[in-house]
């Protein structure tokens, strides 16, 4: 499987993706910023537009503990269903579509997901690692730190299962 991720600006200010290199690999769970929801009949991620994709991904809704948001089961990926006031019902089929975003902080082995669903996490491949912001596309050796980050850009990880 191969997909496009946005790292926000925010988990890099935090530090939380220091050590992504291109060539790498990298242990990630993800977000949805969800812009619509329609029935699924099937399982699946598809990604769509340039230069920052707009994924749909079709599964299952797994609600993993009372205190936590659902969670969409796209088979390979597990991304939690942010930026929703919805509760869909758990076996619910979904197609979301939104934004599909690195959330290491949630799914790390001290945060809220990840003791009631360890598997989301999956090692992928990083294939290609991108900036795009005002003055165009630059491809990046690794992920910025705190003290080089441009808050008005997007950075995309091209990943491979």
């Amino acid at each position: 499987m191969r997909l496009v991720a946005v790292v926000p600006t925010r988990t890099l200010a935090d530090g939380e993706c220091d050590g992504v290199v291109t060539g790498g690999l990298a242990g990630l769970g993800f977000a949805l910023r969800v812009t619509s929801t329609a029935a699924a009949s099937s399982a699946g991620v598809t990604q769509e537009g340039s230069p920052v994709p707009t994924p749909t991904v079709a599964g299952t809704v797994r609600l993993p503990g009372t205190e936590v948001p659902p969670v969409l089961d796209a088979g390979f990926v597990q991304p939690l269903l942010a930026s929703s006031d919805e509760r869909w019902p758990a076996d619910a089929m979904l197609a979301v579509t939104g934004r599909l975003v690195v959330e290491p902080y949630l799914w790390a082995a001290d945060g809220m997901l990840w003791p009631l669903l360890p598997d989301a996490v999956r090692m992928w491949s990083v294939d290609r690692i991108r900036r795009i912001g005002e003055e165009g596309t630059e491809e990046l050796e690794s992920l910025p730190g705190p003290s080089g980050l441009d808050h008005g850009a997007a950075y995309l990880l091209e990943l491979v299962s």
